[in-house]
């Protein structure tokens, strides 16, 4: 697995309506993290309530 921390503070939506799981919600990218053998990887967000979710990067554009 790698980690990578992501500096700043770029603000990210997630899409999707707001009955999906967090959609339309805002938060700051805190980290990605991608496993070695696989091409993808997931970026954690924390959002203004302070919990911590991930999502693929398609699933966010920025806020």
């Amino acid at each position: 697995m790698e980690f990578f921390d992501v500096l700043g503070t770029q603000r990210w939506q997630v899409s999707g309506e707001k009955k999906a799981r967090r959609g339309g919600q805002i938060g700051i990218a805190i980290a990605s993290i991608g496993l070695k053998h696989s091409q993808g990887y997931v970026v954690v967000l924390q959002f203004d309530d302070g919990k911590i979710d991930s999502f693929n990067p398609h699933m966010l554009s920025p806020a």
